[in-house]
């Protein structure tokens, strides 16, 4: 019997989980919330577009050379949270009141994934980045908040925001 496993990497799109940070981060940004970021934010990530992980999942059931091989599927590129939340702020056009609270230590500090093995059997380049993965939610987030005609306000914000930070 044939097999691929495929390890994603910190998957973030619209119909995100209400739980996962982006989510939690542009709701909070949009609300006019203060957002917890756990640690000092410059743990990184992997963060991956849900359509790129849709790619590497086409490509490595589609492919011969991907039977029976395990591939990492992400950006191949790490960011930090305090990075993703300045891009929110930015696509958002709006002010993150951000409280620094101590970090789990279940939490892993870095994620990468190695995408070369990927890229070389299977092809898969992803083409979304962060950027894209964050106005993708929160145009979703907008317009199921308000309704149709809300899809593409993000891309019509200024991109100066300020963010203001304290400890708890």
């Amino acid at each position: 019997m044939d097999i691929v496993i495929i390890r994603p990497f910190t998957v973030v799109g619209a119909k995100q989980r209400p739980d996962m940070a982006i989510n939690k981060f542009v709701s909070c940004a949009l609300e006019e919330k203060k957002i917890t970021v756990f640690g000092d934010g410059w743990q990184t990530r992997d963060w991956t577009h849900v359509e790129n992980i849709a790619q590497g999942f086409y490509l490595a059931l589609t492919k011969e050379k991907a039977r029976n091989q395990t591939f990492n599927i992400g950006n191949g590129s790490r960011i930090s949270v305090n990075e993703v939340l300045k891009l929110i702020a930015k696509i958002t056009n709006h002010e993150l009141q951000l409280i620094f609270s101590p970090r789990n230590k279940a939490d892993i500090k870095d994620t990468f994934a190695d995408i070369s093995k990927a890229k070389q059997l299977i092809g898969y380049h992803p083409q979304k980045t962060i950027f894209d993965a964050i106005e993708d939610f929160t145009e979703f987030y907008l317009a199921e908040k308000f309704g149709k005609g809300f899809e593409n306000i993000s891309r019509k914000v200024l991109f100066e925001s300020k963010i203001i930070a304290t400890k708890s």
